[in-house]
Order: C-alpha cells, then sequence, then structure tokens
C-alpha cells in the first residue's frame, strides 16, 4: 500500500470465514466497551496473523453478535447516490438500491457500503453511517445514510 507516497507492507490479508463473538460478549457482560482489532488468525496456518478490512470486520462481527443495527463511523458526510453532486446525500436507502448503487461508489466506499449492506442482510436490524469529524448526536433513522432492513 503507498501512503502520501510512502509504501507499507501490511503483511497477509485476509477474507473473514467465520466470527466467534464470546470474547466481545464476555466484555459486554463485564461492563466494559470492548475494542475489536481488525487482525485475525489464518485458518490454514494458526500461527500466523492476517489484516482484514476493518468494515467487513465490524459487519461481520455485528452479524455474530446479532445487533440490533450497526453504525459506521467515516470522515466524509455520508453517502452520495451521484458523486460529487453534494445534493445527492442519502438519508435512507433500501437493500435493493445499494446493491445496484455499489459498483459505481467511490473506491473507499464500497468497503464499508458493502459491510452495512452485509450486515443487514444478515440479520441486523439497520446499518447507518455518520460523519466522525462532527460532534456526537443520536443516532436515529435521520441520521445520515440509514439502510433499512427489508421486510
Amino acid at each position: 500500500m503507498v501512503v502520501d507516497g510512502q509504501e507499507y507492507d501490511l503483511g497477509h490479508v485476509g477474507d473473514i470465514t467465520h466470527v466467534d463473538p464470546s470474547g466481545v460478549l464476555a466484555a459486554i457482560e463485564a461492563g466494559r466497551i470492548p475494542v475489536v482489532s481488525s487482525i485475525a488468525i489464518d485458518d490454514a496456518h494458526p500461527d500466523q496473523a492476517l489484516n482484514v478490512n476493518a468494515d467487513a470486520a465490524a459487519g461481520a462481527l455485528a452479524i455474530a453478535l446479532r445487533a440490533s443495527k450497526l453504525i459506521m463511523l467515516t470522515d466524509v458526510p455520508g453517502l452520495y447516490r451521484n458523486w460529487p453532486d453534494r445534493d445527492s446525500l442519502v438519508d435512507l436507502i433500501a437493500v435493493e438500491e445499494l446493491r445496484a448503487l455499489l459498483p459505481s461508489l467511490e473506491s473507499g466506499m464500497i468497503p464499508k457500503m458493502t459491510a452495512c449492506l452485509d450486515a443487514v442482510v444478515g440479520g441486523v436490524g439497520g446499518a447507518t453511517i455518520i460523519d466522525g469529524r462532527i460532534p456526537p448526536r443520536s443516532c436515529s433513522r435521520s441520521s445520515p445514510c440509514a439502510v433499512r432492513a427489508p421486510r
């Protein structure tokens, strides 16, 4: 990977095959706030650590936890139907519309919106994208880009 002209080795990269939420559930039950890294174990080589996309990891963990909602923070105002048209910011999108929109998204938004889509299709009650640069507010349906669960 190249950032600002500097090359960085991410090491081995992997895809999520399964999630064991027991550690997260134990932390929650103990009254702690879990912090989860997107480093995984290679099924074929258990001594090998793999980098996993953090958005994909969050979506998969939300499914495994049977979460009522997945909230993703980003550094942009949200999902746009027609980037760079700033008037096309999405407030609420259905699963079918998001599926159709995915191929046209900017590369950085694809993993985040794929994770939201996977989470909602996987049983999570909904997903919301929030601009992390804006001071906290309540996460309601009117928050930027809520993905509606299919009925």
